[in-house]
């Protein structure tokens, strides 16, 4: 095994990313057969955990990160390179070797660049469908030797079971982000209760690092047109 020597400790982390690291990184060092579940609210830095667990990961081997969207994908790749390392001003040995995207078809020609890439530090980025499409198509298994980690981002987004089935194939430590309550996926993902991290929109509201939100029932018009014209009214009211 490889002994990655960054100490995130180093970085300039809020307290509950440096928590949310430490729980998957006793996760990682327990060797559960289960998955691990991190649960943060938008905006309160869960790219930033991600990052810092697969820059970490992928000095043993590529870390695979899979995302809802290809929009998503762009922003993850630019963040994980090089930008959240610039927010944080951290040294240049954060930064990974690589960061690349699987997609269908293309598959042969990434396990060659993972081959080529072997001893360096990759992170590979995808979408559900890419990954969906890949495992459909009998080719997953041209990944399996070299993802050494899995980070399921949002992954209650998609029908759990089918991504269950995807997922479990790889059987390598895998760790489920969401920024929503995570109803059936503890089941679902086979969740080790025992490495769980949860951030509740309240407790993130009164720590100051989301904006709480205030609900007002307006009695809004059922006709497009006046339902705009209240909408707009309301904006400029608190905006004004």
């Amino acid at each position: 095994m490889v002994i990655d020597k960054r100490d995130p400790s180093e970085l300039g982390l809020w307290p509950h990313q440096r928590k949310a690291v430490q729980r998957c990184e006793a996760y990682f060092a327990s060797g559960s057969e289960k998955g691990c579940l991190v649960h943060m609210p938008t905006g309160t830095g869960k790219t930033g955990v991600m990052a810092v667990l697969a820059t970490r990961r992928a000095a043993e081997k590529p870390v695979l990160v899979v995302c809802p969207s290809a929009a998503l994908v762009a922003q993850l790749r630019r963040e994980f390179k090089s930008e959240f390392w610039e927010k944080l001003g951290a040294p240049d040995i954060w930064r990974p070797d690589s960061v690349v995207q699987a997609l269908p078809g293309s598959v042969d020609s990434l396990s060659e660049q993972l081959k080529k890439a072997a001893g360096k530090r990759v992170i590979i980025v995808a979408t559900f469908q890419a990954v969906q499409q890949i495992y459909a198509a009998g080719e997953v298994d041209k990944l399996h030797e070299f993802i050494g980690t899995i980070l399921f981002d949002e992954g209650h987004r998609e029908p759990a079971p089918s991504w269950a089935k995807v997922i479990r194939s790889f059987a390598v430590p895998t760790v489920l982000f969401s920024a929503t309550p995570f109803r059936g996926d503890l089941k679902v993902f086979d969740i080790d209760e025992n490495h769980i991290e949860f951030l509740s929109f309240s407790d993130a509201v009164v720590g100051a690092l989301i904006r709480g939100v205030k609900v007002e029932d307006d009695g809004l018009s059922n006709d497009p047109a006046l339902f705009a014209k209240q909408i707009i009214e309301a904006h400029d009211k608190i905006y004004s």
